[in-house]
């Protein structure tokens, strides 16, 4: 596998792109975060079953799938820098 998901790298209200990370299955998800100039800035680690579909005014957009893959949003403030 590529080390990151084709088509799932976002970019934040402050211009940090997340990219997630291929993970063992079961594993959580996990984002790196990089700046503008490329520099990782952070890294998020996302419980399993959960990814970032978007972003809003001082917040960031997760879909939780449950047992019974039934969809949820959820909505978490935007980490700082």
């Amino acid at each position: 596998k590529p080390p990151i998901y084709a088509g799932r790298v976002v970019v934040d209200p402050l211009s940090r792109a997340w990219v997630q990370r291929h993970v063992d299955a079961g594993d959580p998800s996990t984002y790196d975060l990089f700046d503008r100039a490329g520099s990782l800035v952070r890294t998020i680690t996302l419980e399993h079953g959960k990814r970032v579909v978007g972003f809003g005014s001082g917040s960031v957009y997760v879909v939780a799938y449950d047992e019974f893959d039934l969809n949820y949003l959820e909505r978490y403030a935007l980490p700082a820098g």
